[in-house]
């Protein structure tokens, strides 16, 4: 019995080390941007294929001490949670949730192409870059899923903190962050 496991592994090694390696995607699989591009799912335009988030669309307006964010829901969602919160100093004092200027607790649900919006208020260091962040859960046709989509503020300042690694120009002539082994 051992020797026909044997024989069988040795006959299957090859296809895993044929499946091994780097494989160069094709044209369409490279990261970009894809604006513009919908399937006919519940995916927002402009998005890419990857880890499953929420089918909601998040946009807004970030000034010195507010903002204004939008969600737009491509699907049903029900039990649905929005935080937001500061990233690199950035501290949120106070967030209104609001449908159709009506204030809203949580969680809520939602049908396909409503609206809602956020107002926050915070206060933000005035020497470096900072990020607000918002996160939109719920359950989408019985799956939770999530979407996390960030704003900078003080975009024109150096940022708060330096990323790891360095950028260098790869093949394609696009920026690539390169990492020392540990």
């Amino acid at each position: 019995m051992k020797t026909v496991l044997w024989m069988v592994g040795l006959l299957l090694m090859p296809a895993a080390v044929v499946g091994c390696g780097n494989v160069e995607p094709k044209e369409a699989d490279h990261a970009g941007n894809t604006a513009g591009t919908n399937d006919g799912s519940d995916k927002p335009e402009g998005t890419r294929d990857g880890k499953p988030s929420a089918p909601v669309v998040i946009d807004g307006k970030v000034e010195a001490t507010t903002a204004k964010l939008g969600v737009g829901f491509v699907s049903e969602a029900t039990e649905v949670n929005i935080e937001v919160w500061g990233v690199d100093g950035l501290v949120v004092t106070n967030s209104v949730l609001t449908r159709g200027g009506q204030a809203l607790t949580l969680p809520s649900r939602f049908g396909k192409g409503e609206h809602v919006e956020v107002e926050v208020s915070f206060t933000a260091p005035t020497t470096v870059q900072t990020n607000l962040a918002i996160r939109v859960r719920g359950s989408f046709g019985g799956t939770v899923r999530e979407r996390v989509q960030s704003f900078t503020v003080n975009g024109h300042l150096p940022a708060a903190t330096k990323a790891p690694g360095e950028v260098k120009t790869g093949p394609d002539g696009t920026p690539v962050r390169v990492m020392k082994a540990q």
